[in-house]
């Protein structure tokens, strides 16, 4: 799919007719000018008064006019593609509502396996992306596991199965707790390890997931296009990580209940047990002790 802040392709080409013409107009009056003077100059070369009418002539229509209404559509251009420009913000901003609503929709299951594939898919969908990760932490250890994926060779996954913070530019994410973007990844620094070049990644964006300064995760989406992902992207990517961090945390939280909730379970099913067991052993005895009490002998 198309990234959704691009312009539509009838403003582009609107605005590139708008640049021609911003050219061909003056130009064309400049001719015109200059011609209808040479002729006038033909015409009228022996009045007395010439050929000074035909330097003012030639002035006002081959060189002021031209210019006057090359300013003046200039301006006129320019004020096309600020509204353009506008236009195409509000555009990009309402598809990000509603690509967001999709994600706040997406990730109401509370079951936290569901929630991780959901989101990462419909991440992905949204910004057009041919590849992506999403690592989770690990239970307050220092590196994060990665939990799901999509588009990724599996000797990448074997091999970025756990990031490490600091380490590439995933890493430098989760350490600085900013979405960061590679417009190419052979000519960034911060991109350390080769994994995504033997891919065929060029760009990626890595944007960390946290609630309230604590870490949950941080997803990772990738394309083979240089320059996919940039700055654009970055109010989106943060807001969509922010949802994104609430999602996983209920649902992990809501896995944590669960968990507790069998194990409590577990615990009241052997207690019962055992006092059942207990119950019927005092039952038994009580008959015994009955027993020796009728018969003594």
């Amino acid at each position: 799919m198309l990234r959704f802040f691009r312009r539509s392709d009838h403003s582009t080409d609107l605005l590139r007719v708008l640049r021609y013409t911003l050219w061909l107009v003056p130009t064309l009056m400049g001719l015109i000018g200059l011609a209808y003077t040479l002729v006038e100059h033909l015409n009228h070369r022996h009045d007395p008064a010439w050929p000074w009418p035909s330097f003012l002539a030639g002035a006002v229509l081959g060189f002021t006019g031209p210019i006057f209404t090359w300013v003046a559509l200039r301006w006129a251009v320019g004020m096309a593609d600020e509204y353009l420009a506008s236009q195409s913000e509000i555009a990009r901003r309402a598809d990000e509502l509603v690509v967001l609503n999709k994600l706040i929709t997406a990730s109401r299951s509370l079951d936290l396996e569901e929630t991780l594939t959901t989101i990462l898919e419909k991440t992905m969908d949204a910004l057009g992306a041919s590849a992506g990760m999403l690592f989770m932490e690990d239970n307050g250890n220092r590196g994060l596991n990665l939990e799901t994926y999509r588009g990724i060779p599996e000797e990448m996954v074997a091999k970025e199965s756990q990031l490490i913070p600091g380490h590439c530019l995933c890493g430098e994410a989760v350490e600085s707790r900013q979405v960061l973007f590679a417009t190419e990844i052979e000519d960034d620094p911060r991109c350390t390890s080769d994994m995504c070049i033997c891919a065929g990644f060029r760009s990626v964006a890595c944007a960390p997931l946290h609630v309230n300064d604590q870490l949950v995760g941080l997803i990772q989406l990738a394309s083979p296009e240089a320059g996919y992902f940039s700055e654009k992207q970055y109010d989106f990517l943060n807001a969509a990580a922010a949802q994104v961090s609430v999602s996983i945390e209920n649902a992990r939280l809501y896995d944590e209940v669960q968990s507790f909730n069998i194990k409590l379970e577990n615990k009241i099913d052997q207690r019962t047990e055992q006092l059942e067991s207990a119950r019927q052993a005092l039952a038994e005895k009580a008959t015994q002790e009955a027993c020796k009490n009728n018969f003594p002998f």
